[in-house]
């Protein structure tokens, strides 16, 4: 595996181009796929490499529930069984715990196979790799003006009209946050079917359902 402080160095996972328009459409989620069995220190490997790669801004990843956990009722129940997973100790932030109806929607429908066309990524990682690639500034946080700012230049960069986007977040009844991270997401997913998008770790291990613990960007 490459240097954790030099993730983007990871090389893509060999795959087919894009020439081929026929093959199923790539389809990213901007949730959590792949859980571990006992909970440790920081989440999933790709978790803690995500947040050395957002620097000053790790706090936007938070770490995954156990996988046990996913299946409890309420936070409390899913805060202890994460906690009894390992001895570690780890609770579940309520914020974690808000997803997990999403979390088990997906976990319900995909499969290791299934992966190679829905796959999990981070917003915030996609527009960090923008600006490596663009050799630019990461970008601020996403609640500031210059944050905004600067994703709305890094996709502009790369192809996408993100102000005629955000010119329709009302009639979409989405966020100017929810838009960008979007088109962030479908930037990726462009990427991975042209086989240039990477992912964390560079080699993902998988759960007990075999599925891959990793993110695109």
């Amino acid at each position: 595996m490459p240097m954790a402080s030099q993730p983007h160095s990871a090389p893509p996972r060999s795959m087919k181009r894009s020439s081929d328009w026929r093959r199923p459409a790539m389809s990213p989620w901007i949730c959590r796929s792949g859980f571990s069995t006992p909970a440790v220190p920081g989440g999933r490997e790709c978790e803690r490499l995500g947040r050395r790669m957002l620097g000053r801004r790790a706090s936007s990843i938070f770490s995954s529930p156990c996988r046990a956990a996913l299946a409890c009722p309420d936070h409390p129940s899913a805060s202890r069984t994460n906690r009894e997973s390992s001895p570690h100790g780890l609770g579940l932030s309520r914020q974690a715990h808000a997803i997990f109806p999403k979390m088990r929607e997906i976990d319900a429908i995909v499969t290791p196979d299934l992966q190679e066309r829905l796959f999990e990524i981070h917003p915030e990682l996609c527009f960090v790799e923008m600006a490596l690639i663009e050799n630019v500034e990461a970008p601020a946080g996403k609640k500031t003006s210059a944050g905004v700012e600067q994703r709305m230049a890094l996709l502009e960069a790369v192809g996408f009209a993100a102000s005629s986007l955000c010119d329709h977040r009302r009639s979409w009844g989405a966020s100017r946050d929810d838009v960008l991270d979007a088109a962030a997401a479908a930037w990726t997913a462009l990427r991975r079917a042209q086989g240039l998008a990477r992912f964390l770790p560079h080699t993902p291990p998988t759960d007990a359902r075999g599925l891959r613990m990793e993110m695109w960007i």
